[in-house]
Order: C-alpha cells, then sequence, then structure tokens
C-alpha cells in the first residue's frame, strides 16, 4: 500500500510542478489573453469531459491499474512535452494531456479503498487524500525552488522524472 500512496503523490508531483509558473511563462512568450486563459481552462475541461467516462469504462473492464497506467503515461506526455516544445499553443496541448492523466484521480482512490474493508474505506481515503497533498504542496515548494535555481525548463524536466518514476 506504500508503493500505491508514493505512486498517487508522485502523479500529483508531476502536475503540479511547473502549474504556478505555466501562465505567466505563457504571457511572457506573447500569448493572448485569451489562449492564456484556454492555456488554464483545458486541464479543468479535460478532467471534466474524461474522468466520469473513464471510471465507468475502468469499472465495466475491471482494469483499473490500467488507466492509473495510462494516467501516469499522459502526465509524463505532458511534463515531456512542455520541456522540448513550449509554445502557447503547444502548452494548450500539453496541459489537455495533464488533466487527462489526473483525470484517473478518482479511479485511484477507487482501488486504494478496494484494497480496504468496508469499516476502513473512510480512512483509506482520508490516507490517500493526505498523499496527493502531500504530492501537491512538495510540488509547489520544490518546484518554485528548482526554477529559481536553475531555470524555468527544470521544473518539466522534474515533473517527467516524477512521472517517470510513479
Amino acid at each position: 500500500l506504500l508503493v500505491y500512496c508514493v505512486f498517487c503523490t508522485l502523479m500529483s508531483f508531476s502536475i503540479y510542478t511547473y502549474t504556478s509558473q505555466l501562465l505567466p511563462h505563457a504571457s511572457g512568450q506573447g500569448a493572448s489573453p485569451m489562449l492564456i486563459g484556454m492555456i488554464g481552462a483545458i486541464y479543468g475541461i479535460s478532467q471534466t469531459a474524461l474522468r466520469i467516462p473513464m471510471r465507468i469504462l475502468s469499472d465495466y473492464i475491471h482494469k483499473r491499474k490500467l488507466f492509473l497506467i495510462l494516467g501516469i503515461l499522459c502526465c509524463s506526455v505532458s511534463a515531456i512535452g512542455l520541456c522540448f516544445i513550449s509554445t502557447p499553443f503547444w502548452r494548450f496541448v500539453w496541459r489537455f494531456f495533464a488533466g487527462a492523466g489526473i483525470s484517473t484521480w478518482v479511479i485511484s482512490t477507487v482501488l486504494f479503498a478496494s484494497y480496504f474493508p468496508q469499516s476502513k474505506r473512510t480512512r483509506a481515503l482520508s490516507i490517500i487524500s493526505a498523499f496527493n497533498s502531500v504530492g501537491i504542496l512538495s510540488a509547489m515548494l520544490l518546484g518554485g525552488i528548482v526554477i529559481g535555481r536553475f531555470g524555468y525548463r527544470s521544473s518539466f524536466v522534474l515533473a517527467a522524472i516524477a512521472s517517470i518514476i510513479g
């Protein structure tokens, strides 16, 4: 179960390492306010569009781990894409992948809870949520430090490493 918690932490970490700097950097590259808004919104739009269908499909085919692997791969594609092709338009595309990847979060909570007896599932969800929060918090902290020390692109490298390890 600890390995699973680390996986979920790394998935969240891989998405939030660069998030605080993504839109300001796009603005600095000359992206229009409309495109900046679209870059920010596509992450939530892709989650909204994919989260429920993926959950239903994962229940139907009984392959939750497959969806989690696809999710972490989407997070990897997003981070690697942002590292190497980071024009404002491509940021939009790569953030779609990030949203698609993190939309598997619900599946990960369902799978994690299934490892516990019914009477302990609330506790299980608290545990996995805590690990998710640790991933987000540490990503924002370390992402800022890494960007300050090594430059903006390094946050994508850090995110890619986290998702690949995951």
